[in-house]
């Protein structure tokens, strides 16, 4: 077994797509320092499914996809293809040449490929058990793995001596043997957790299923139970049926008789209302009638009011009419009296006018004086005269006019009264 051929593109400073021919014996490569000799140990190693970045020379794995240059754009998948000649049957596989692909892109999905089938990593890594050839085998030596197999501690000599030995595959079957009993055994106590809990919903489940046997035989003889009270529930009832039966038909006669009542009791009410129609509409009659005296109640109080007022004011005007007339009388009596008197003085003087010769001058200007006085006396007395004639129309009229009231009160009393 040999390898024939390495395709890589894509990956580190592979741009462009790049196949490397392996020939038999040894082959080379050589050129300058940072010329990417070391790229094409990694792409050999990342194509077995070395899965450490720091022995890729990284940080992370996205990293070994080319990630341009100024003149170059940069790339979103890396892939490497190794082509294995098996002449011998060293691979346990049947065909002659085998050829393996990885592939990563830059959104982390990563495939592998077995002769452009898919497959698991696992599948790569069992395909190359025994052979020397892997990942972390002595097939692919670094500067590092030259350090191990020189030192002294026999711990970092061990792994490739199991692998020239060719029991890796054995140890590798026993850690997944081990890992499955692990987990066998893990599986194990959950399945010993569940037998418990198990068991436990068991229990409780028994007792739920005494209880619900104790159950059914109380709820069978409840039912018998009540089918023998619903039986004779039934019969109770069948004879209140008949009762009720007997009891309805005389209710029936009576609810007949009671419907004659009350059609004769409706006939009679509806007469009534008619009779109530009539009464309301009369009454309303009434009541307008009603409020028309009512209202002419309230214009003769009205007028009665005005008329008392003007009762008071003739009244008042007849009082001192009166007492205007009194006065009046009281002056005539007083100028009556100096009438007298001077009627008097003049018989006086008429009897004493032959006695009184010397003072007739006198005499006669007096009497003129007197003459004077008396026209005076008596032009007043017939301007009291006129004035008392007056006052007595006044006051006639004040009379007429108080009778007037009164039998205009008098009417608006009786009115109000009706």
């Amino acid at each position: 077994m040999y390898l024939k051929r390495l395709d890589i593109i894509g990956f580190k400073s592979f741009a462009n797509k790049t196949a490397i021919k392996f020939s038999k014996g040894i082959t080379a490569v050589v050129g300058p320092n940072g010329c990417g000799k070391t790229n094409i140990l990694d792409a050999l190693r990342w194509v077995l499914g070395e899965q450490r970045t720091s022995l890729l020379r990284g940080n992370k794995m996205e990293e070994i996809i080319f990630n341009g240059t100024s003149n170059v754009k940069p790339l979103g998948m890396a892939e490497a293809t190794l082509t294995l000649v098996n002449n011998r049957g060293v691979l346990p596989t049947e065909y002659n040449e085998v050829q393996i692909t990885r592939r990563l892109f830059r959104s982390g999905e990563s495939e592998y490929l077995l002769n452009k089938i898919p497959c698991r990593l696992k599948d790569i890594a069992e395909l190359f058990y025994d052979t020397g050839v892997g990942a972390r085998s002595y097939s692919v030596i670094q500067q590092e793995m030259i350090d191990a197999v020189i030192s002294d501690k026999a711990e970092e000599r061990r792994f490739l001596f199991e692998e020239a030995a060719g029991i890796t595959k054995y140890k590798q079957r026993k850690k997944a043997a081990l890992r499955k009993l692990e987990a066998t055994e893990g599986d194990f106590l959950r399945l010993k957790d569940i037998y418990s809990e198990v068991q436990t919903q068991v229990r409780s489940l028994k007792r739920q299923y005494k209880k619900a046997e104790r159950y059914q035989e109380v709820a069978d003889e409840i039912k018998h139970w009540e089918l023998h009270l619903s039986s004779k529930r039934i019969n109770e009832i069948e004879k209140e049926k008949r009762e009720i039966k007997a009891r309805l038909e005389s209710l029936t006669d009576k609810i007949s008789e009671k419907e004659t009542t009350i059609n004769s009791l409706s006939s009679r009410l509806e007469t009534e209302r008619n009779r109530q129609i009539d009464l309301e509409q009369e009454l309303t009659k009434v009541n307008s009638q009603a409020f028309d005296f009512t209202e002419q109640a309230h214009s003769m109080e009205n007028k009665i009011s005005v008329l008392t007022e003007k009762r008071s004011n003739a009244s008042t005007l007849c009082e001192r009419n009166e007492n205007d007339i009194k006065a009046l009388q009281e002056r005539a009596i007083i100028l009556g009296e100096q009438t007298l008197e001077t009627e008097e003085l003049q018989k006086q003087q008429g009897t004493e006018s032959i006695d009184l010769n010397e003072n007739l001058k006198t005499a006669q200007e007096t009497q003129a004086q007197a003459d004077k006085n008396l026209l005076e006396v008596r032009s007043t007395k017939e301007n009291e005269n006129r004035q008392l004639l007056e006052l007595e129309s006044k006051l006639s009229s004040g009379k007429t006019e108080e009778v007037n009231l009164k039998e205009q009160e008098n009417e608006l009393s009786d009115l109000t009264i009706k």
